[in-house]
This record gives C-alpha cells, sequence and structure tokens, in this order.
C-alpha cells in the first residue's frame, strides 16, 4: 500500500451532499458477473498489501499477512451483524453479511423476496442496513412487486417491511415505474416513486422504518422565486437524501436545498438567485491561491493579474450530485473545467472539497485538489492533448471525523480528508498480476470500516480508439483505526461462482 501526502493546507474559515440514490436494477445473467458492467457493487478491491492481487484464483484472497475469508459459513439469523451489509449478483436473495474482523460471509434471509437490488448497496440508517427488494409477478418474467428489506445488524434479521407496488403490471407494459430508496431516520424511511413516462412527477413517500405504516406523501413542486431586482428563477429540486435529524435534503440549481416533508416545498439553504447573490470562489479565495486550486493543459500557473477574474468564473457548487452530511456539516466536492480567462489562455480545471455548515447555511472551509482535480493525457507523448478526465463524480462517506472519497476514474486512489489537519491523503489500490486498471465505488453499510467495491480489470482488445476489457470483483476493508486494508475478498466466492 502507498500513502501519499498531497499537501497539507490551513483551513479557510469564511462566512458566507453519496448522495445515496438507489433505483432498483433487475438481474443480468449469472454469467456476467466477472463483469463490471453488470454487478454493480459486487466487485472490490484487495487496497494495498505487500503482495499483489492474484486475479486468476477463485479463491478469497489472502494478501500479506491477511487471512482468507470464510465464506458462507453460516446462514443463521439471530447472529450480530459485525460488518457491511453487501447486494451481490446472485441467483437467490443476494444478500450478504460480511464479518469485518475475521472475514466470514454468511447469506442473509428474508422471507417472501425473490432478489434485491444487485447494482446498488444497502443504505445504512441508524442500526439497519435498508435496500430495495423485488419479487417477480405469477405469470410475468420482467414485472415485480417492489418493497424495502430491512436488516437489523444487532440481530442479522431480515424481513421485508413493506410493498411499495409494482414496477409495471406485465411484461408488455410499457408505463415502468421507478423507485428509490433515498434515506431516511430515527423511525422513518423515504422513497421516491416516478414513471418513465413522465420523470418530472416525482412522489415522495414516507414510511415508519419498523412496522412499514405509511406517514407523508407529496409530488415534487417546482421552485420559483423572484427577487426585489426583477430576477426570476425556476428549479426542481434532484439528488435528495435525508440528513441526520430527519430533514429531507436534496440540491436546487447545484445547491443544497430542504424540502418541507408534509407540502414538498423547496427551501433553498443558499440563496442563489439574482444578481447579488451568486457565490463564487473570489468569495471564498485570496488571488495568490488560485494555483493551489487549478490545473492548466500546459502546466503553467494561471498569472496571478487574471486570478480575480478566474475565480468570479467558478462557483463552488455540488458536483455531479455528490455531497454527503458528517459532524454537523454537508461535503462535497466542486470540479470546473474549461476555464479560460481569455481567447488565447488555456483551458484550466479548478476543483476543491467544501465543508458547508447546516447551524449556519454557510461555506466554512474549502481545501484543494489541485492536480486530483483533472488529468491531460496527450497519448504517446506529444504535445496534442488527447483526452481529459477530470474528478466530478466520486463516493463520499464522512467516517471516523475524516472525509473519504473514492473517485470514479480508472487507477484512482482512495482519498482521504482530515479536516482537522487540513491534509489530503492518497491510498493507492494495488492491481495485482495481471490487472491494467481498477475501477472502485464505496460501500458504506459499515458503520465502522470503510468498504471498496473495487473491479480489476484487464483489457482483453483495442482495436483502434475502442478498447474492451474484463472485470473481476473484490469487496477491500480498510480500517480507519490503523489506517490500513485489511482485506480482499472476491465476489464470485461469496454467491458459489
Amino acid at each position: 500500500m502507498t500513502f501519499s501526502t498531497i499537501r497539507s493546507i490551513p483551513n479557510r474559515h469564511r462566512s458566507m451532499v453519496v448522495s445515496m440514490r438507489i433505483r432498483l436494477a433487475l438481474p443480468c445473467a449469472v454469467a456476467m458477473i466477472a463483469t463490471a458492467s453488470c454487478g454493480g457493487g459486487e466487485s472490490s478491491g484487495s487496497g494495498g498489501s505487500d503482495n499483489p492481487v492474484d486475479t486468476s484464483s477463485s479463491e478469497t484472497q489472502s494478501n500479506g499477512s491477511l487471512e482468507a475469508a470464510n465464506t458462507n459459513d453460516s446462514t443463521a439469523d439471530g447472529e450480530p451483524i459485525n460488518g457491511p451489509v453487501v447486494s451481490l449478483l446472485s441467483p437467490e436473495l443476494g444478500l450478504y453479511a460480511i464479518d469485518r474482523a475475521t472475514d466470514e460471509v454468511r447469506d442473509l434471509a428474508m422471507d417472501g423476496v425473490e432478489f434485491t437490488d444487485r447494482q446498488n448497496q444497502p443504505i445504512l440508517i441508524g442500526d439497519s442496513a435498508y435496500v430495495l427488494t423485488a419479487t417477480t409477478i405469477d405469470g410475468q418474467s420482467w414485472s415485480h412487486e417492489v418493497g424495502i428489506g430491512k436488516v437489523e445488524l444487532a440481530s442479522g434479521e431480515g424481513v421485508e417491511i413493506l410493498q411499495l407496488g409494482t414496477d409495471r403490471e406485465t411484461d408488455d407494459d410499457t408505463d415502468v415505474i421507478a423507485f428509490e430508496l433515498i434515506g431516511g431516520a430515527d423511525t422513518t424511511v423515504w422513497v421516491t416513486r416516478e414513471s418513465f413516462a413522465d420523470p418530472d412527477d416525482v412522489t415522495y413517500l414516507s414510511f415508519d422504518s419498523s412496522t412499514g405504516a405509511a406517514g407523508n406523501e407529496f409530488k415534487s413542486l417546482p421552485y420559483e422565486v423572484t427577487t426585489d431586482d426583477g430576477t426570476t428563477c425556476t428549479g426542481d429540486i434532484r439528488d435528495e437524501l435525508v440528513l441526520s435529524d430527519g430533514t429531507l435534503a436534496g440540491l436546487s440549481n447545484g445547491w443544497p436545498a430542504t424540502l418541507d416533508a408534509i407540502t414538498g416545498e423547496i427551501e433553498p439553504l443558499v440563496e442563489w438567485c439574482g444578481s447579488d447573490a451568486e457565490i463564487n470562489l473570489s468569495d471564498l479565495l485570496a488571488p495568490e491561491e488560485i494555483n493551489e486550486y487549478a490545473v492548466t493543459e500546459t502546466g503553467e500557473p494561471i498569472p496571478l493579474d487574471r486570478a480575480p477574474d478566474v475565480l468570479r468564473l467558478v462557483e463552488p457548487k455540488v458536483s455531479n450530485g455528490t455531497y454527503v452530511e458528517g459532524d454537523g456539516s454537508l461535503w462535497w466536492i466542486f470540479s470546473a473545467f474549461g476555464v479560460h480567462w481569455d481567447s488565447e489562455s488555456p483551458s484550466a480545471a479548478l476543483g476543491g472539497i467544501v465543508e458547508f455548515d447546516l447551524a449556519t447555511n454557510s461555506i466554512v472551509n474549502v481545501w484543494p485538489l489541485g492536480g486530483d482535480t483533472v488529468a491531460y493525457d496527450s497519448g504517446d507523448g506529444d504535445d496534442d492533448i488527447t483526452s481529459v478526465s477530470s474528478l466530478t463524480q466520486a463516493d463520499l462517506r464522512f467516517l471516523d471525523d475524516r472525509l473519504w472519497i473514492m473517485d470514479w476514474r480508472e487507477d484512482a486512489p482512495l482519498r482521504v480528508l482530515d479536516p482537522t489537519t487540513a491534509t489530503l491523503t492518497s491510498i493507492d489500490i494495488e492491481k495485482g498480476d495481471g490487472v491494467d486498471f481498477t475501477t472502485a465505488n464505496l460501500i458504506s453499510s459499515d458503520p465502522d470500516s470503510i468498504w471498496l467495491d473495487v473491479s480489476r480489470s484487464t483489457i482483453t482488445s483495442e482495436p483502434g480508439e475502442l478498447q474492451s476489457s474484463l472485470g473481476v470483483n473484490f469487496l477491500d476493508q480498510f480500517d480507519p483505526a490503523s489506517d490500513a486494508f485489511t482485506s480482499s475478498i472476491k465476489s464470485l466466492t461469496i454467491i458459489g461462482f
């Protein structure tokens, strides 16, 4: 495992959410499990050990001093879960519990349920994990009764607490209904329901997380406001999550907002409408700080005399709906690509991490991503840029007083921000023998450890500019207490292949 401290930056005190959205995915052929395209949330990486990961073996990996996992040794309920609950692409229910100390994996049961969401992992709400469930309607092949399943970590017992309805009445029905589990708190869990035929018509529904009894229900409402200067702004709410106090939150125009749990009325937490309301980096940074946040395609710094103009061009909004709550704040990544300060200037990308205090509804800290924001590729070494990869999509989790960032790009490391020391650290994910690249996602159903869903991929053909690859999926654990990867489990061994 390689640790490389990128920088240590003083906190910027200024006065001024993964988002876990789950959409039910139907199971695809079990033969596709080894690829990254079908079984999202089933792969994971071996992370960092002294010995490379051998992806050719179908057994659970034992890396360095790590002991191989004992998979499927127990199917009994009534045993506490000391680790994550994961959903994998299996011919059966596909829900498993992993013991973070021993790597023992056991099947979980949920009476009356055929399978669980296969492309997204369960959400941790309090001391239980929740997941969408589906059971095929009699006489149909692709039509299902959709519900919400709950697994109590203290007992290991799983139960479908309610049924939400059908995703379609029959296989021939073209009006497909999508359900999304967006989170919960205390005794309530929230979902959305929308029709593919009218994606703007979204219904929010809450349920008692113990009994499944229906709670509040309302339709999404557009946001519209006219300011004193005559500016009219409209918008909607996206990328919802539920805050720890039960408040429904989301993004409006890229900024955090809340939803009234009874009426659905949108209340922006940031006043973004109007000529005087815009927030940009010039409100948060001094001009001489710009090159901590910026990367140009030429590698040259942005001239200091042009810094104020560039800073005014960038709003530190939430990038691609990626934000998370932690320690009384919302945390997110902002990333702006293709910024020019005049017609002759090279392209620049600016990116950073934002802490938004929920008590004051203001940005209180920003930290630079710097060189991690964008990668310019000139192919075989000539001067022409052939591809650009920017950090705009990532999974976030706030755990152990730190912000964990898993970038979706190929060969991205696991990054962790310590707000106390203002240190951003990069932790390499080891590839292993014969692996060309890795991709990874965070699994957030373990209250005490970081787990990664990593696909280790080998390029199988590369005709011209097209590329095909085959990925092998692993579940890796990174222990925040020891700051080390402690286990790696091949997903295929869990489901019995």
